[in-house]
């Protein structure tokens, strides 16, 4: 055995020497430019034809990488980058020649527009060994000025990230600055669309058990005019400039509540529809104490507006009156009253504006405040044109703890009244929270089952606690938390979920709704095999619709779990015969938990047969709960073989009443042939193919059916008669007389048996 082994290994061993040993040869070069890559933008193409000296039939062995290295007439190299490569192989089926390209985009060149050269080598490797330059020689190639806004290269320098307090709000300034491949004037389409000039900065915040400290929620696009705006736009500057770029977050921003925590910082960029993203541009970590937080609610209703001279258009932007006449569209020498609350520099909520109206909106809005921060409430005439006219402002300053004030009555410049609340609750110390996941099987059901420690009871009558299951960071699972003991704990059937899972805890203010907090373990695998559901199968012999056959009943006494989320799980099932031919059954009860079919034993070979059931539930992922194949044993016993010849009979109302007269014979629906007689007379016969024949049990049914077609054309069903098979067998003349009718006289059935 030993021997074998050293022998293979030595074998693939030659085969690799072998490859390595190649010699290839160059045989034709075209280079396009410029050409467009749909993952990579806009660059130089290389297409190639090789052919190598040893084809290779081993079909892992003969793969090749082939590397472009681009160099100056001095010698200074260009571009050697093991990112930039073709795929190439020693096909023997094509003798050794093979055709393939390589991909250069103009992003990794330092060329400007107009006509270039440059020296060319071509090496390969294979297996990860480099093996020799096999070409070199002069290419020529355009670069174009313009180029697509997703080739953008962005690089980052002295990225750092420190905490500030800015107009009296604190929170984190980054600081960095950005380097371009190319500047926004040389890109496509960016004078036909100025959205392609900008490039957006964000940032992305998240702590060792919380992954969702920071992040924004919309698309620049998206981003509401009225609130703080998490980007930095600025346009690419070119190569040779370093572009110093500052974001600020403010602390009130992050979902993250009182402690000491080292953050993780990650820098990014994206389009302005954010639909291409620039990831992963520069990270780094900071310590931070998150101090103690508050919300505040803010409740305005009541507010009038002195009459005065409203809707004038972009009144504070001249030029515009040129074009519009001094009035807005709908104007009617109203205001169009809107209020909204500056928290610090930014503006924290706006309301919608009442258009046309000497009244402002009712409305309450709640923040996340920290500390004596400054909030300002300014009623506002909103201009769809130019800026908004601010019509009077109230400034606020909570207090640390706990604060109320209500006013009513309140007037200042243009408003002639403004009621006005303002209530502060600061929020309590949650503690260190711990949340442990493991997989565990509770009455019958293996799940997730999550602990939660720290919290204290007090707490439930502000917050509101949610158990959370997140796959790849999208929520699959959300369950209120109930329980008021000190150690949450909540469990999720695994059949719910992905693979692998993050179970999380979401601390919602109960009141305002805002998320606070959200702390969860790392991914927790799912087992790849559940035991929970047994399948329990019982057969007997039955008698259904007239056939005698075998019953077979699975079913499985599911946990009460499974059933109440029954409507979750997907139910599969076939049968077989032992040989593998699919078995037709009629299906008698159907359910997730358990199923009962019926099949004729005419339909089964004679002896003892064992059928072979795929019954299976599956949850979430397609994971299999249930077995999936049970041997079912059958013993199917002997059956009668019928062979109708021929019927006669003599009428009495056929020929009167019918132009043409039918009998159907019948077993099953597989079972069954019609005959028909072209006139009617009063003694008619109806001879039966020699190939048609019933195979029964003795006590099925055989259903004989008499109609007739009227002389309006309309098929009626005159009279049915049903026998046993078994009435059949004991009568050993072949022949069978049927009962006298008003339709019927001396009427005989000839069968063989």
């Amino acid at each position: 055995m030993k021997k074998n082994l050293i022998l293979v290994f030595l074998f693939f061993s030659s085969i690799s020497i072998f490859a390595q040993n190649q010699s290839i040869n160059l045989l034709k070069l075209k280079v396009e430019s410029p050409k467009t890559n749909v993952s990579q933008g806009s660059g130089i193409e290389l297409f190639c034809t090789v052919k190598y000296s040893i084809p290779i039939k081993n079909f892992s062995e003969r793969f090749y990488n082939i590397y472009p290295r681009l160099s100056d007439k001095s010698g200074n190299i260009i571009l050697d980058s093991k990112d930039v490569k073709g795929y190439s192989q020693a096909d023997p089926y094509y003798k050794g020649k093979d055709d393939f390209s390589i991909f250069i985009p103009y992003t990794l060149l330092p060329f400007e527009k107009g006509q270039h050269s440059c020296i060319l080598e071509l090496y390969s490797s294979h297996n990860d060994s480099i093996m020799p330059v096999f070409y070199k020689g002069d290419i020529f190639f355009d670069v174009p000025e313009m180029y697509n806004y997703e080739d953008q290269k962005i690089t980052i320098e002295n990225f750092n990230v420190i905490t500030k307090e800015k107009s009296g709000v604190e929170g984190l300034e980054i600081l960095f600055d950005a380097n371009f491949s190319f500047p926004s004037s040389k890109i496509k389409g960016a004078s036909e669309k100025p959205n392609l000039k900008n490039y957006y900065f964000y940032i992305t915040v998240n702590e060792a058990s919380r992954p969702f400290v920071f992040s924004p929620n919309k698309s620049p696009e998206n981003s509401d005019y009225y609130s703080w705006n998490p980007f930095f736009a600025t346009e690419a500057v070119d190569p040779v400039k370093k572009l110093q770029c500052k974001l600020f977050v403010p602390l009130t921003q992050l979902q993250i509540l009182e402690g000491n925590f080292t953050l993780d910082i990650q820098l990014n960029a994206i389009n302005f529809d954010g639909t291409i993203k620039w990831e992963h541009l520069a990270k780094t970590k900071i310590q931070i104490t998150i101090p103690k937080f508050g919300i505040t609610k803010i409740a305005v209703k009541n507010i009038t507006v002195a009459e005065g001279e409203y809707d004038i258009a972009g009144k504070n932007i001249p030029i515009v009156n040129i074009f519009t006449g001094g009035k807005k569209n709908r104007g009617l020498g109203y205001p169009d009253v809107m209020w909204k609350v500056n928290q610090g520099f930014f503006t924290a909520y706006a309301t919608k504006f009442l258009r046309n109206s000497h009244f402002g909106p009712n409305d309450t809005c709640y923040l996340k405040t920290i500390g004596n921060e400054k909030l300002d409430i300014v009623v506002l005439d909103y201009d769809a044109v130019g800026r908004d006219d601010e019509l009077a402002r109230f400034s606020i300053n909570p207090k640390i703890e706990d604060y109320k004030i209500e006013h009513t009555g309140l007037r200042k410049s243009n408003v002639l009244n403004i009621d006005l609340s303002v209530s502060k609750t600061s929020l309590p110390n949650i503690g260190k929270i711990s949340i442990i996941g493991e997989t565990k099987k509770i009455d019958g059901t293996t799940g997730l089952f999550v602990e939660i420690q720290g919290i204290k009871e007090t707490l439930d009558s502000i917050f509101s606690l949610w158990a959370v299951i997140l796959n790849h960071d999208e929520e699959t699972f959300r369950e209120k938390i109930n329980s008021n003991s000190e150690g949450k704990v909540f469990f999720i059937p695994w059949f719910l979920n992905e693979k692998t899972s993050k179970a999380g805890l979401e601390i919602i203010h109960t009141e305002s709704g805002k998320t606070l907090d959200f702390i969860c373990t790392p991914y927790i695998e799912k087992p790849k095999r559940i035991y929970d559901l047994a399948i329990e199968v019982e057969n007997k012999e039955s008698l259904v619709n007239g056939f005698k056959g075998v019953e077979i009943t699975l079913k499985t006494n599911a946990p009460n779990d499974y059933i109440k989320y029954s409507n979750k799980l997907n139910f599969n099932f076939h049968i077989t015969e032992e040989s593998g031919r699919t078995c037709n059954y009629l299906s008698l009860e159907k359910s997730v938990f358990s199923t009962r079919i019926f099949i004729p034993f005419y339909k089964l070979n004679v002896g003892e047969e064992k059928l072979k059931t795929c019954y299976s539930i599956s949850g979430a992922d397609r994971i299999n709960l249930a077995d999936t194949n049970i041997i079912v044993p059958v013993l199917i016993p002997e059956l009668l073989v019928i062979k109708p010849d021929s019927i006669f009979c003599k009428n009495k109302k056929f020929y009167k009443k019918f132009q043409t007269i039918y009998w159907e014979i019948s077993h099953g629906k597989d079972d069954s042939i019609q005959l028909s007689e072209n006139k009617s007379h009063k003694s008619m016969g109806w001879k039966i193919p020699d190939e048609y024949f019933i195979k029964a049990h003795p006590e099925d049914n055989i259903y004989l059916k008499i109609k007739g077609l009227s002389y309006f054309g309309k098929e009626i069903l005159l009279e049915t008669h049903i026998f046993s098979a078994e009435e059949f067998s004991k009568n050993k003349k072949g022949k069978k007389k049927l009962p006298s009718s008003s339709y019927l006289k001396s009427c005989y059935l000839y069968y063989r048996n």
